[in-house]
C-alpha cells in the first residue's frame, strides 16, 4: 500500500475586526508512527468488473460470524454496481453489499494504533448506492475502528434519508457521551445530510485517545473539492470520559437485516497520526482578554481553561500568538 501523509489540519473561526490571530497548535511528539493507506490497487489487490472477495487480500479477513460475506474488489471500468469513477481514485475500489436475511458484509483489517495515545485521524472515500428493490431498510453500512464492545471505538454510519426512495443518505455517527452511553446521532452541520448517491465523498474523523474524545469531523465533496468541518463537543469514543483500551483495527460493514442491496463503496482509506492540528481564532486588539482566549479555545480539547500556562501540558499543546497587519 502507498503511504500518504496529511500533516496539517486547519480549522478557522473568524470574528469581526480581526487584528490578532491566536492559534492553538496540538502537536504530536512521536517522530515515527503507524500509518495505513489503502488504495485497493494491484498487485496487492485483484479485482474485476463483477468483484472478487476482499477477505484474504491485503490482510483483510472475516471477523465473524462465519455467515458474514466479504466486501469485493472491483475495477472502476464497467463495474456491475454502477459506481462512478472516483475523482481521486485509480483503477480499483472495494465495495460492501448487504445480502439481508440477517447476513451482513464484513471485512476487517488489523491495525496497531501504536501505544493507544494521542491524536489520530481516519479518512476514507465513500460512495453509496442501492442495488435492490424499494423500499429498503436501515442502515446502509459503516466504517468503524474495530469494535469488541470494550475498545475505544466509534462508528461512521451511513443511513438513508428515506428508505422508500434510497435517493439520498446521511453521514451519521455512533459515538458516546461522557458516561459511556452509546448514541446514534446526526452531525449538527447540515453538510453531512442529504448526500447524493453514486457520488464520491471523503469522510474524516479526528479523535484523541488521551481524552477519549471525538475532536472534529469533516466531509468533502470529491467532485467539487468543497469541505465542511465540524468541531465536536462532548462526544467520546467507547468508554466515555473514563476511557478504554485502543482498538486493534478497522472494519468495513454493509447491509440491513431485512432488505438486500444497501451498498457502500470504499477507496483511499487512511489511518494515521496527523503531524499537527491547528485551531485558529482571530480577535480584535485588546479584546477579549488572554484568559478569555484560552478558555474559548481550550475548552473543547480538555485543556486548562485558564491563562495559567503552567497547567497546560506543553508536550502536547502550544499556544502561538501571531500578530497581523490587519486594521481592526
Amino acid at each position: 500500500m502507498n503511504v500518504k501523509k496529511d500533516h496539517n489540519r486547519v480549522c478557522t473561526v473568524r470574528r469581526v475586526g480581526c487584528a490578532l490571530s491566536v492559534a492553538l497548535l496540538l502537536t504530536i511528539a512521536h517522530s515515527a508512527h503507524a500509518q495505513r493507506s489503502g488504495t485497493f490497487e494491484p498487485p496487492t489487490y485483484v479485482g474485476n468488473s463483477a468483484g472478487i472477495s476482499l477477505n484474504g487480500q491485503g490482510g483483510f479477513f472475516n471477523p465473524l460470524p462465519a455467515t458474514s460475506v466479504s466486501a469485493e474488489v472491483y475495477q472502476y471500468a464497467g463495474n456491475t454496481l454502477g459506481i462512478p469513477q472516483n475523482p481521486t481514485g485509480e483503477t480499483q475500489f472495494a465495495a460492501s453489499e448487504g445480502p439481508a436475511g440477517s447476513i451482513f458484509s464484513r471485512s476487517e483489517l488489523t491495525f496497531p494504533f501504536d501505544d493507544g495515545s494521542g491524536l489520530w485521524m481516519v479518512s476514507f472515500d465513500i460512495a453509496i448506492t442501492f442495488t435492490g428493490s424499494l423500499p429498503t431498510a436501515q442502515n446502509i453500512g459503516s466504517f468503524s475502528t474495530r469494535e469488541s464492545g470494550v475498545d475505544a471505538t466509534f462508528i461512521s454510519l451511513a443511513t438513508w434519508v428515506d428508505t422508500n426512495t434510497a435517493a439520498n443518505w446521511n453521514a451519521d455517527y455512533v459515538w458516546y457521551d461522557s458516561t459511556g452511553a452509546q448514541l446514534q446521532e446526526q452531525v449538527s452541520n447540515s453538510a453531512f445530510q442529504n448526500l447524493q448517491v453514486n457520488h464520491w465523498y471523503r469522510w474524516t474523523t479526528l479523535f484523541d485517545f488521551d481524552t477519549n474524545r471525538i475532536v472534529e469531523v469533516a466531509i468533502t465533496d470529491l467532485a467539487t473539492g468543497a469541505t465542511s468541518r465540524q468541531l465536536v463537543a462532548s462526544r467520546y469514543l467507547c468508554g466515555g470520559a473514563t476511557g478504554a483500551p485502543p482498538p486493534g483495527g478497522f472494519r468495513l460493514f454493509a447491509g440491513s437485516s431485512t432488505e438486500p442491496g444497501n451498498t457502500v463503496a470504499w477507496d483511499n482509506i487512511m489511518v494515521e497520526r496527523p503531524g499537527a492540528l491547528v485551531i485558529q481564532d482571530e480577535y480584535a486588539w485588546g479584546s477579549p482578554t488572554m484568559q478569555e482566549v484560552l478558555t474559548d479555545l481550550a475548552a473543547p480539547y480538555d485543556m486548562a481553561s485558564s491563562a495559567d500556562l503552567a497547567t497546560i501540558d506543553l508536550d502536547r499543546y502550544h499556544l502561538v500568538l501571531i500578530s497581523s497587519n490587519q486594521d481592526g
